[in-house]
């Protein structure tokens, strides 16, 4: 999305062109992900010890390990939606090998790769995926605020 705007800046303020580089997206990428977590992190891990998603803790293992009783254990959730803001900020979304390999699979280059999905089940896909994620990310925005 950003790719977008910054091309659009360009044609009145030139150094915005940079931002056509892939290195450099990239790079912006991975603070961009960095500064989610950070931001969010406090408020995700909120939300889990209020949800009550903390760790067990056996009682056989060592008494240090005693302290650790009830840490949230869905760190990696707020690793990947900081991973996927920060892509869909930042890729060119009207690559659609973008999309293709978020899928999991290429999109047949001929017509001799019958194991690839069609182009209409990706487009099919692709619809209810990004419907059904922004209503993921409505919800889990109303539950944050």
């Amino acid at each position: 999305m950003l790719l977008w705007l910054a091309d659009y800046l360009s044609e009145f303020y030139s150094p915005f062109s940079v931002v056509k580089y892939l290195t450099l997206r990239g790079i912006f990428s991975v603070i961009t992900a960095l500064v989610i977590c950070w931001v969010l992190g406090p408020r995700v891990i909120r939300l889990l010890n209020s949800l009550q998603m903390g760790q067990a803790i056996r009682s056989d293992g060592p008494q240090s390990h005693l302290s650790k009783a009830g840490t949230p254990t869905m760190g990696g959730a707020l690793i990947l939606l900081a991973i996927f803001i920060s892509t869909l900020l930042w890729a060119n979304l009207e690559n659609l090998q973008l999309w293709s390999d978020w899928l999991g699979r290429r999109l047949p280059q001929s017509g001799s790769e019958k194991s690839a999905w069609s182009a209409r089940k990706v487009e099919i896909f692709l619809a209810v995926s990004l419907w059904s994620g922004g209503g993921a990310l409505s919800i889990l925005y109303s539950i944050i605020n």
